[in-house]
């Protein structure tokens, strides 16, 4: 009996350990069905109203309220990330439109210069440098017009479309490189202008037609006196209509006197110049607006006149030879203007027509039996253009003060002043 109650006991403590570990299993069992319960349960609660009741929730659900809030919070880091790519769109895009804004100036830049035949090396213009004026247009054969307008001045401008001598240089340049040009006109509708302009345009046109063997014809407008017939005689014919204004051979220099003005005011104008050799008030004013001009000034000055005028008689003499002499010529430069009907009898032109007609005679000229006129269009500076004021102010500059104190030598029809043999 002794040996068989330990067995007894040792088996009924192995079964309440079973017992009571089956017990604590079903407890946590249950307590783990239990809290996923409350879970479900509290996971559509937050579906429903994710903040009700926040004050009954217990402190273990503190995670989930804050990953709810931080939930909320998502969304406006998304904008932020949005709107940088905005920005960076817009910028991308402002960059295509700059590029493509220099590659179409680019290309219009390229096409303004022309192409470049290897083959014969010279420059082959294309047909939107030109405007057509008259004639064939379908033909290859081209007359090119080149208009000398308003007073000739020497223009410090390097702007094309306002310096005349540089434009008229530009398209000779152009009718020397392009054989589609096989005549020139110059359109003339000039009173004359300053001495050295003139002379340096005349010039131009001679190189041109020692360059090229090419009829280059004047077809006279309006006016075309003084300067304006100094380029003309460079010419190989000259054409009029019966009312032009042409001729005004000679040469003016105008010189302002206020001395009396500003004896008025009350103005002193003291001037200090350097002496003669011998100690004599020199010619360094001369031609002077503060005073009365000396008879020693007044001779000298009529002396670089005379000298000018022999060089404007010599130039149209060379320019109608076999149709004028020099005498007739120097008879007809008193600066007398003359019509067109007149000045054809006197041998200072060589017919009457239009323009037109002047078109036809250097087809003629050229043997064409066919030609277009046109002008040539300037290339565009967009640079220059866009930085260059459109608008001159109308207060004088200082520049424009003294240059207007600086006598001037003229192949000019102009109103002059008084005239007086003393």
């Amino acid at each position: 009996m002794d040996n068989i109650t330990p067995k007894n006991d040792s088996n009924e403590k192995k079964e309440l350990e079973e017992n009571s570990e089956k017990i604590e299993q079903n407890f946590e069992n249950k307590e783990e069905n239990k809290t996923e319960e409350q879970t479900v349960n509290k996971t559509e609660e937050k579906k429903n109203d994710p903040f009700d009741n926040l004050s009954n929730k217990q402190p273990s659900n503190q995670d989930n309220i804050k990953q709810n809030i931080e939930s909320k919070k998502a969304p406006t880091k998304t904008k932020k990330k949005s709107n940088t790519w905005v920005w960076a769109i817009g910028i991308g895009c402002g960059g295509l439109v700059v590029c493509f804004v220099v590659f179409f100036m680019f290309v219009m830049f390229l096409a303004s210069a022309g192409t470049k035949n290897k083959s014969s090396n010279k420059t082959v213009f294309n047909n939107p440098n030109y405007n057509f004026v008259m004639g064939e247009q379908s033909s290859k054969n081209r007359i090119l017009e080149i208009p000398v307008v308003g007073a000739i001045m020497d223009d410090q401008s390097d702007n094309v479309k306002k310096n005349l001598s540089l434009r008229i240089k530009e398209n000779l340049k152009i009718a020397s490189e392009d054989h589609s040009i096989r005549a020139i006109i110059f359109t003339i509708d000039s009173p004359g202008g300053g001495i050295t302009p003139t002379d340096i345009i005349w010039n131009d046109i001679k190189k041109f037609k020692a360059k090229r063997k090419i009829p280059v014809i004047t077809y006279c407008e309006n006016i075309t006196a003084s300067g304006g017939y100094y380029i003309a005689s460079s010419t190989d014919y000259i054409m009029a209509t019966e009312t032009s204004l042409v001729g005004s051979i000679g040469v003016i220099s105008q010189f302002m006197e206020m001395e009396k003005l500003f004896d008025k005011l009350g103005i002193k104008w003291n001037v200090i110049t350097s002496n003669k050799s011998n100690g004599n008030k020199s010619f360094k004013d001369m031609g002077s607006f503060t005073r009365k001009m000396t008879p020693e000034e007044k001779a000298f000055f009529q002396s670089l006149v005379q000298e000018m005028w022999n060089k404007f008689v010599d130039v149209v003499a060379e320019g109608r030879k076999g149709k004028l002499t020099r005498d007739q010529v120097a008879n007809l430069a008193d600066g007398r203007i003359y019509t067109g009907k007149t000045a054809l009898k006197l041998g200072l032109i060589d017919g009457v027509g239009y323009k037109e007609d002047a078109f036809n005679k250097a087809k003629e000229m050229a043997n064409l039996d066919s030609a277009q006129l046109v002008n040539y269009k300037p290339k565009l500076d967009y640079f220059k253009d866009l930085f260059e004021s459109k608008n001159e102010s109308p207060i004088p500059s200082v520049k424009t003060l003294i240059e207007g104190q600086t006598p001037q030598f003229m192949y000019m029809w102009t109103a002059g002043g008084s005239y007086s043999e003393n």
